[in-house]
């Protein structure tokens, strides 16, 4: 049985599907999801399922893009760093911020006017010949949820291994008071925040996580 076969009748599993892999020997027809630059005339179909278009107004001298299908399309799945390309665009090009559900403002100005269409690269491109993976290493994944600081866009990511304790996350501590002889006395209590980070990480299980091309 061909692997990525669901069985039942059913068809086989999509191009972009990401997954756990227990073995070695990643199989034909996948990726290690290591955050890899790949071609994207070597892997066409990969790279239409991971990365996408939306048609913006842009405006020649300005940073500002306008998506004119709104609201039809949103900036749900954009993010600041994501780089951008189309005709207008520099190389080089990625969104500084998103602005409204309608609008994101470039890292550079735009150097024509008109509706045009705009590639999006969640996971990265390193020229206009490639894009990158995923890169799931030492990560879990997520699910999705537009409207939220930390969960909107694909590619977004957040967390940390270790923290160092800010005294703002101190919980709040009783301080005690003892008198001494001769009328002095000796106050114990918190001195300060900690200046080493302590384990962040949740029990876990090291698998391969891999895409399908």
């Amino acid at each position: 049985m061909p692997y990525g076969y669901s069985g039942g009748g059913g068809t086989a599993l999509p191009t972009g599907t990401m997954i756990d892999f227990a073995g070695f020997a990643i199989p034909a027809g996948w990726l290690e999801c290591n955050g890899a630059s790949l071609l994207r005339a070597s892997y066409p179909t990969l790279h239409a399922a991971l990365d996408f278009e939306r048609v913006a107004t842009l405006t020649n001298g300005s940073a500002v893009v306008t998506f004119h299908t709104y609201p039809a399309v949103d900036t749900m799945d954009l993010q600041a760093g994501m780089p951008v390309e189309g005709d207008g665009i520099p190389a080089g090009t990625t969104i500084l911020s998103v602005d409204y559900l309608n609008q994101v403002t470039l890292n550079q100005n735009a150097t024509k006017t008109g509706i045009k269409t705009l590639s999006f690269f969640p996971y990265g491109a390193a020229d206009a010949t490639h894009f990158n993976l995923p890169d799931a290493r030492k990560r879990v994944t997520a699910g999705r949820e537009p409207g939220t600081s930390n969960f909107t866009a694909p590619g977004q990511t957040g967390g940390e291994e270790g923290h160092t304790l800010a005294i703002e996350e101190v919980p709040e501590l009783w301080l005690s008071e003892a008198f001494e002889s001769g009328g002095a006395s000796a106050v114990t209590g918190y001195t300060g925040a900690a200046t080493s980070a302590h384990n962040n990480l949740q029990p876990y299980l090291v698998v391969r996580k891999i895409v399908k091309t």
